[in-house]
């Protein structure tokens, strides 16, 4: 790839990790657990994995003395966190981070422990609860990304439930040959003008015209944003996406680009990865 190529498949990658985030959408299980073990193995929680649990071993100064934690879910238990997201989603895993610090915390300072000590040891904690997640949270995705820039579209799992093999990425490929990008390639070494918007391009099909740079010509961002918009739309064609309007036209994504996407709980999802009521 040249350089401008490199670019837009690295724009896709953070665009894609954006979009995990932003619908809650299912990704491929053994990478999800891969993520998130390894986040708190790089925020210095030791973990151990046996017969389809995770346990999770911290130590850290409560009180004025070091106490050690410990807290096991089950792969399910992370796969779905607080259930209100599709199993395997990121915004699930986010949320078993917190499950194992509540069950570190309860199993420590019970609840029906009323004494001043168990109290002040309790709510010491609790900041450790509010703090550390949103770290682990961070290597987390940072792990995701490096998964994302190697498989993007393949991380994903379609509204099928068929999970994708994790092979090198196609969309993105595919985009690129049907996009005019030696105009992107233009506008970054023509002075910044008041030229037609991205929308603008999609709705008059300017990339259909052939015209020449002039006064009125596109900026660099406004073609980024329509390729960006093709991408999206493209995927979700492949893996069967529906978006909040129900035309689902490629001018939604042109226009919002992962915005477009409806969220997790539109989707009919199979039972495998629907949240648990």
């Amino acid at each position: 790839m040249d350089n401008l190529q490199q670019d837009l498949y690295n724009l896709v990658t953070k665009e894609l990790n954006e979009m995990a985030w932003q619908t809650g959408y299912p990704l491929n299980r053994e990478v999800g657990l891969d993520c998130y073990l390894g986040a708190f193995r790089d925020q210095g929680i030791t973990t151990d994995i046996r017969n389809g649990e995770a346990s999770f071993f911290l130590t850290s100064g409560i009180g004025g003395s070091p106490t050690e934690f410990n807290a096991t879910l089950t792969n399910d238990q992370i796969s779905r966190g607080w259930n209100n997201h599709p199993l395997g989603s990121i915004k699930s895993l986010y949320n078993s981070v917190y499950l194992v610090f509540d069950r570190m915390g309860e199993a420590r300072f019970p609840r029906d422990d009323r004494s001043k000590s168990n109290i002040e040891k309790r709510n010491e904690f609790s900041m450790i609860r509010e703090s550390v997640p949103r770290e682990i949270r961070q290597r987390m995705e940072e792990r995701f990304l490096k998964y994302f820039n190697d498989h993007q579209e393949h991380l994903f799992i379609p509204a099928s439930g068929n999970i994708p093999n994790l092979v090198k990425p196609r969309l993105v490929y595919q985009t690129m040959d049907t996009f005019p990008i030696g105009m992107i390639e233009i506008a970054s070494q023509t002075e910044s003008r008041h030229g037609p918007t991205e929308e603008t391009l999609f709705d008059e099909g300017w990339m259909d015209l052939g015209l020449e740079p002039g006064n009125y010509y596109p900026s660099e961002s406004s073609l980024i944003d329509l390729f960006l918009g093709k991408y999206f739309h493209r995927l979700s064609q492949t893996n069967r996406y529906n978006t909040w309007s129900k035309d689902q036209s490629e001018r939604d994504f042109v226009v919002q680009r992962e915005k477009a996407f409806a969220g997790s709980h539109v989707i009919k999802w199979p039972n495998s990865l629907a949240p648990r009521r």
